[in-house]
């Protein structure tokens, strides 16, 4: 039994909605997933090229090591994966999980020293990316200060 077609969705604070006699026939229909954080968001104000890192090319280790967002860290040792792999496939069932996911990417000669958009994968509560040991942006709030409000990404 499928259960992602036909949510009712109302972006907003709606009091009583617990209740099965709520009415809620005036509220949008969609399937899930379904991203109300981006909806809204505004048009880029720049236009500029894009760049997707290959799905296959991704290893995983679960856990958390600061020293493994570094550029020289050899991560041979971890499951190499396909994205959008998730931790339940995985077999990790623990809510509390933390993993990291490592790529090495070779950057198309035509947006070397240039500006370019990264698209990524949306993780799942909150995340960090870094691009050759720099952090470059962020998802909710890691540990100690979670945050799985699944907030926009920020740089």
């Amino acid at each position: 039994m499928k259960f992602n077609a036909d949510w009712r969705f109302h972006r907003g604070y709606t009091p009583c909605t617990e209740h099965a006699a709520f009415d809620d026939s005036g509220w949008r229909v969609l399937n899930v997933p379904h991203d109300y954080n981006i909806e809204d968001a505004p048009p880029p104000t720049r236009l500029e090229p894009s760049f997707i890192p290959p799905v296959d090319a991704w290893k995983f280790e679960q856990g958390d090591d600061s020293g493994w967002s570094a550029r020289e860290f050899d991560d041979s040792s971890w499951k190499t994966l396909k994205v959008p792999e998730t931790f339940g496939s995985m077999g990790h069932t623990d809510q509390e999980s933390m993993g990291w996911y490592r790529s090495k990417v070779v950057v198309p000669e035509n947006l070397r020293w240039k500006d370019f958009l990264l698209k990524l994968c949306v993780l799942d509560d909150a995340g960090e990316t870094f691009f050759n040991g720099q952090k470059i942006g962020n998802t909710g709030g890691m540990p100690p200060h979670f945050d799985g409000s699944n907030a926009p990404w920020t740089k």
